[in-house]
């Protein structure tokens, strides 16, 4: 569909930024995993190189410490010079994933300058510390060499000590006798090169700080350029492993412009090394009069984010995304470990065994009626979270009844409720309509993105979005990308939501837990965004 509006382009980018952060999660696996790799295969010859110098004795022997040294010396720059490599190809690569968000917003020669300078800020940037990139990486590989170099000295040292010390019959410790056999002295070198506060880990932090400042120096770069833009959001994402100073900036309105908002080249990201947050592209036409008047200084974000949990702000859209792209990409993994494809039929059973180890389901609604109505929906509510099921109890009584004819949810006084229901695909659907009714903070989520995603968009007939269907004269949609224009159906009247769009969560929930798997992979295919929301609050939201 053609972009008509600044607000369309704007959902666009927020797409395609939704997306590049998904692609630079994966990315920064597979840079850490490759760099794994290197220090395990360096790890790997050099413990080659301890055998040949023991040969067939069962200790290094002193006279061999010169030459070993030499040889591991040899392999420790090749080291180098290969994460070195590796870290020049990721810099480029890290900063185009983070300027593509923009690419439809302006000129390629832009965007490639900005990737150009992206990578050049990098390579430049002085830390607090004093130390530029290169500095960092000098200090890594001298740091490991020297470490490595003493170790295999000492353990050669103390075992020529000893066996010297034994010959002249003289009584030796038995663990110093054995301090220059190779296998003792290869597991000193494991540890030193892939341990638990390793080389490898200092190795792999700055492999991720780095690919990760030049992705959002890109982005930021790009988001700066592109028409009608503020600032970017500090995005604190949902891995975030504890509070730190990064709550703060994610939380805190000190320009008027939102929580977490930044004006360009005022942003405080990234907060500190190995950061795991984001920031994203916030446009003038969203930020509300609430954020201009809503001004307050560091100390009183800080002071409103240390409130009782019961108080803090929800995710956001954008949270929720993330969250819901780890889990997608977990349980994909998984199918196609298990199963040799990404959608199998056992696709169902994954993602209600996860669901019911994470979050726990499979309690039964509460259902007044008895029937084969009242037992579908029993069914069906055992796909939901626990606590959305039990929400749902407390909303107020709920009957059923089956029925050939059209479903439909019918809300009641005081909470009561009315499914009418067809078949089990029929009968997820309207129960998530139940659920909407019963947790409209949660349907909220689903029309927040419906309404960023349809900005400008007319209000169309069912009946000509999709002929040969009998609907009636006045069911209307917004039409945006869905795969089936009934998710874009807009409702008037009460208890509506914030634009009626009660469609898009009990589609997108009969389409993740219901029983079309054709239906459930074009869901993925084609409407990621969605579907990775979708997850995310199913495994994350709790009423």
């Amino acid at each position: 569909m053609a972009e008509r509006t600044p607000q369309a382009r704007a959902a666009a980018i927020r797409r395609a930024s939704a997306q590049a952060r998904a692609t630079m999660n994966e990315y920064d696996q597979e840079m850490l995993e490759q760099l794994r790799d290197l220090y395990l295969e360096a790890s790997q010859r050099i413990e080659a190189e301890i055998d040949k110098a023991a040969g067939a004795g069962d200790r290094v022997a002193l006279d061999r410490l010169y030459w070993l040294r030499f040889q591991i010396a040899q392999e420790l720059q090749r080291l180098a010079e290969a994460w070195q490599s590796l870290l020049d190809q990721g810099l480029p690569q890290a900063a185009a994933i983070g300027s593509t968000p923009f690419s439809s917003a302006l000129a390629k020669d832009q965007v490639d300058y900005i990737n150009t300078q992206a990578v050049e800020f990098v390579r430049r940037y002085t830390a607090a510390d004093g130390l530029q990139l290169s500095d960092r990486l000098w200090r890594i590989n001298k740091g490991t060499s020297q470490r490595i170099e003493n170790a295999i000295e000492m353990a050669i040292i103390r075992g020529d000590d000893a066996y010297r010390a034994a010959q002249a019959g003289m009584t030796a410790a038995p663990d110093a006798l054995g301090a220059a056999s190779p296998g003792k002295i290869k597991g000193t070198i494991r540890d030193l090169m892939t341990g638990r506060g390793s080389a490898l880990y200092n190795a792999q932090r700055v492999m991720r700080t780095e690919i990760n400042r030049a992705h959002g120096m890109a982005y930021q770069a790009g988001a700066a350029q592109t028409p009608g833009t503020v600032g970017t959001r500090f995005l604190l994402s949902p891995a975030h492993p504890e509070p730190d100073i990064c709550d703060v900036h994610a939380a805190a309105n000190l320009y008027g412009l939102g929580k977490g908002v930044y004006p360009h080249g005022k942003s405080p990201w990234p907060a500190h090394p190995n950061t795991l947050s984001y920031v994203v592209a916030v446009f003038e036409h969203e930020v509300s009069d609430q954020d201009k008047s809503g001004v307050e200084t560091e100390a009183q974000a800080q002071q409103r984010i240390t409130a009782p949990a019961s108080a803090r702000t929800p995710y956001t859209l954008d949270q929720l995304i993330t969250l819901g792209q780890e889990v997608s990409r977990k349980l994909l993994r998984q199918a196609k470990a298990q199963y040799g494809e990404l959608w199998p039929a056992k696709w169902p059973e994954i993602i209600y065994q996860a669901l019911n180890e994470t979050v726990g389901t499979n309690t039964p609604a509460r259902v007044a009626s008895k029937g084969a109505g009242a037992d579908l929906v029993v069914a069906a509510s055992r796909l939901f979270p626990d606590s959305w099921t039990k929400a749902a109890d407390d909303f107020g009584p709920l009957t059923a009844k089956k029925q050939d004819s059209r479903a439909f949810y019918r809300p009641g006084p005081n909470g009561a409720g009315l499914l009418a229901v067809r078949d089990f695909g029929s009968t997820v659907h309207e129960y998530a309509h139940r659920l909407q009714a019963a947790m409209p903070e949660l349907d909220d989520y689903f029309q927040q993105l419906h309404v960023s995603r349809t900005a400008g968009d007319p209000l169309r007939r069912m009946r000509d979005l999709s002929p040969g269907y009998p609907y009636a004269a006045n069911e209307v949609a917004r039409e945006d990308d869905y795969i089936h224009p009934y998710m874009g159906k807009e409702y008037s009247g009460r208890n509506v939501g914030r634009a009626g769009a009660l469609e898009v969560m009990s589609l997108s929930l009969e389409w993740m837990l219901g029983p079309n798997a054709i239906q459930r992979e074009r869901f993925a295919e084609y409407d990621r965004e969605l579907f990775d929301m979708t997850l995310g609050l199913l495994f994350h939201y709790a009423p």
